[in-house]
């Protein structure tokens, strides 16, 4: 019979559509993880380079590093805050993958 296929061929062809979507969960994580990273290290630089502009220009380099300090840990949080809801969602979405993977 032509198109027929086995419960177990069926079986296999379900896990690996469900593996599929679950690998695409994963790699999002990574990347939105990975992103977040790179824009902290960015935002460090910052605070170096503003630190050395201070200096430059007879600012108070002391009160000038706990302002951008607090800012960089404002914007700290907030990015946490926000990667905890992205991660949240997406542990929903692996709970959802998995029982659809096992049952």
């Amino acid at each position: 019979m032509k198109g027929y296929q086995s419960s177990s061929q069926k079986r296999f062809n379900h896990h690996q559509k469900v593996f599929s979507e679950f690998e695409i969960a994963i790699i999002y994580l990574y990347s939105t993880i990975r992103t977040r990273y790179n824009k902290r290290s960015e935002s460090g630089r910052k605070v170096v380079n503003d630190m050395a502009n201070a200096s430059s220009k007879n600012e108070n380099p002391s009160k000038k590093l706990i302002r951008l300090l607090e800012e960089q840990l404002a914007h700290s949080n907030q990015q946490n805050k926000d990667l905890s809801k992205q991660i949240e969602v997406l542990i929903d979405q692996v709970r959802q993958l998995t029982k659809l993977l096992y049952g």
